[in-house]
């Protein structure tokens, strides 16, 4: 009987220091939205900071160019001024939702500044935003550039 009354208090006792999740709200299309603008806005002033934070340590960048970049690389081609952001307007977005993943597509108008040289482009992107730790941050840009 004292074997089991002791394995139900350690069953119980186990239960009850299990670690308890805080409840994430869930995720709409609004919150990716407003996400991705807000990184734009740090792409277009330069804010490296915030860009740091919405960029994930595993961020694959795949440019129209077919140039494919890690974090630590986009973000020296932003910071040595090899490649400038000027405008970014998006357009046709979509969100779709999966758990802590979210897929953002769309169309956008890009001007930019690439070693120096002024150029527009039409893209058709595809984004992967995954939320780790309650923060969202982008771990996948893919784009094609338009006729």
């Amino acid at each position: 009987m004292s074997r089991r009354l002791f394995a139900l208090g350690a069953l119980l006792a186990g239960v009850l220091i299990l670690p308890v999740q805080a409840a994430r709200p869930p995720a709409d299309a609004a919150t990716i939205l407003r996400v991705e603008q807000e990184r734009v806005a740090a792409l277009v002033n330069d804010d490296f900071a915030a860009l740091d934070r919405l960029l994930a340590a595993d961020l694959t960048y795949a440019h129209s160019s077919t140039l494919l970049e890690s974090k630590v690389e986009y973000l020296a081609s932003l910071r040595t001024g090899k490649l400038k952001y000027t405008s970014v307007v998006h357009e046709s977005q979509q969100v779709r939702l999966y758990g802590d993943t979210a897929v953002l597509t769309g169309l956008s108008t890009v001007q930019a500044l690439s070693h120096g040289k002024p150029g527009t482009v039409k893209l058709r992107f595809l984004i992967v935003y995954v939320q780790r730790r309650g923060q969202w941050a982008m771990v996948a840009w893919q784009s094609t550039r338009l006729p």
